[in-house]
C-alpha cells in the first residue's frame, strides 16, 4: 500500500494526500473524495507552474538537508517533474527499510485551483494504475523561474460531508452510510468515492472543496535531491 505521510491539519492520523491514497489503496466505501478507475487528464491537460523538483515538506517537519539530504523525517516528499515520493524514517530500525517508498506518479493541470491527478498503483497486483484520485493545489510561492516553491493542499470532495449517522442509521446498497447527502453539481456518487462528469465537474469541486475541507496540507520546497 502507498502511505505518503504529512505533518499538517490531520483528522483521525490521516492528511490530506493519505486520506485520499487509503481510499484508492482500500477501495473505501464512504469516502468522501473524487476517485475514477480512469484517468482524467491526459498530458495534453498539462499546464499552468511546475512543482520544483526536489525535497519537500511541511511546516512540521524540520530538514536538515545540508548535513544528510537523505535524513528527511517521516513527513518529506521527494519531487520529481511526474513523480511524488515519500521520505519515510519510521521503519529505520530496519536497517532493510529504504528511504524512499513506494511512489506514485501525478499529473498537474493549471486552474485556480490547479488539480493534481495522482495515479495510485500497488506494486503487488501490477504497473498498470488501480485508481486515479485528486488533490488541489494553490501556489502560494514561485521562484525566480516560476516553479512552484510553496503549495497549500487539499482533497477535491465529492461534496459537503455528511453528518456522522447515528450507530443504528440505515446504510444504501453497499451497507456503507453516504459520504454526502449533496454531491456537488456532475458528480456522481460510487461505491467507493465518487465520479466527475468531465473535467469542468472535476475543477469545480476542487474549488468548492476549499471551504469544506478539514484537511488541509502546507508543503515548501527545501532543497534540491541530492545527484
Amino acid at each position: 500500500m502507498l502511505a505518503l505521510k504529512g505533518g499538517v491539519s490531520m483528522v483521525g492520523g490521516r492528511t490530506a494526500i493519505v486520506g485520499v491514497l487509503v481510499c484508492a489503496a482500500l477501495a473505501l466505501a464512504g469516502c468522501n473524495f473524487v476517485m475514477t478507475v480512469s484517468a482524467i487528464f491526459t498530458p495534453a491537460d498539462a499546464g499552468g507552474p511546475s512543482l520544483k523538483p526536489g525535497y519537500w515538506s511541511s511546516p512540521y517537519c524540520t530538514i536538515d538537508a545540508a548535513a544528510n539530504r537523505e535524513s528527511i523525517c517521516a513527513q518529506g516528499y521527494l519531487m520529481t517533474a511526474s513523480e511524488m515520493r515519500q521520505i519515510d524514517q519510521s521503519g529505520a530500525a530496519d536497517a532493510g527499510e529504504p528511504h524512499q517508498h513506494e511512489f506514485t506518479t501525478y499529473l498537474l493541470v493549471a486552474g485556480d485551483p490547479m488539480v493534481m491527478q495522482l495515479a495510485y498503483t500497488n506494486p503487488e497486483v501490477g504497473p498498470e494504475p488501480g485508481a486515479y484520485v485528486f488533490i488541489a493545489v494553490k501556489p502560494t510561492a514561485l521562484d525566480a523561474s516560476g516553479r512552484i516553491v510553496a503549495a497549500t493542499v487539499w482533497p477535491v470532495l465529492c461534496g459537503p460531508p455528511a453528518p456522522q449517522p447515528k450507530p443504528d442509521a440505515p446504510v444504501g446498497p453497499s451497507g456503507f452510510p453516504p459520504s454526502t447527502n449533496h454531491p456537488f453539481a456532475g458528480i456522481t456518487l460510487g461505491d467507493a468515492g465518487c465520479i466527475p462528469a468531465d473535467k469542468a465537474a472535476l475543477s469545480k469541486a476542487a474549488k468548492a472543496s476549499r471551504a469544506l475541507a478539514d484537511i488541509v496540507l502546507d508543503l515548501h520546497w527545501v532543497a534540491d535531491a541530492a545527484p
